[in-house]
């Protein structure tokens, strides 16, 4: 998910870098290092999404308070 404000080359760069980030040996000191603050398992990454995992989320900022959007 992404605004509509960001280049598409800039987006396909932007979700590389996350989806690649478990093969590479700095990228993967950060996955263990955010996983160890916030309690993941070991091993945890970036995996790929499509526009239907957001649908909730969607619909609740589309019947969401004025105030929460």
């Amino acid at each position: 998910m992404a605004s509509r404000n960001v280049a598409a080359k800039d987006l396909a760069a932007v979700s590389k870098a996350f989806l690649e980030m478990s093969k590479d040996p700095a990228g993967q000191k950060v996955l263990a290092s955010a996983s160890e603050l916030v309690k993941l398992p070991p091993g945890t990454g970036f995996i790929p999404s499509s526009s239907a995992d957001y649908t909730a989320y969607r619909n609740f900022y589309q019947t969401a308070p004025a105030s929460l959007r």
